[in-house]
């Protein structure tokens, strides 16, 4: 007997999951999501234990795993700055005037290797 096909309903996402759920402040948990993710590679790189990096980062295991697992509303993004410095890595604020063509403000996180490609891809012709 044939089966009957099932339509599935897709409902395209605004590009911010937090925006989705329904977030007070969307914006600013992608930023923190996007730090602590930064936070887990660094971890991940030096090959330390959830114990060890909350010794550098001053915290205790069971607030390294809450972190790594997405709960990171109690942190702000000072403080998450803060655990990438202490991680070892450098963590540079920059500020441009907006340009022209931006009908709104934007913050963007990332990685070094992220910039590099993107500026290595911006110049290739």
């Amino acid at each position: 007997m044939p089966r009957k096909k099932q339509e599935i309903q897709v409902t395209v996402g605004s590009g911010n999951v937090f925006e989705d759920l329904g977030f007070a402040d969307p914006v600013l948990e992608q930023r923190k999501s996007d730090l602590v993710q930064l936070i887990e590679g660094a971890i991940r790189v030096r090959g330390l234990t959830q114990v060890e990096a909350g010794e550098i980062m001053g915290l205790d295991q069971p607030k390294v795993s809450h972190l790594l697992r997405g709960r990171f509303g109690g942190f702000s993004v000072y403080r998450l700055m803060d655990f990438l410095a202490r991680l070892g890595r450098e963590v540079e604020i920059v500020v441009h005037p907006l340009r022209a063509d931006l009908r709104r403000t934007s913050v963007q996180v990332r990685s070094s290797a992220a910039r590099r490609s993107r500026v290595r891809g911006s110049t290739r012709g």
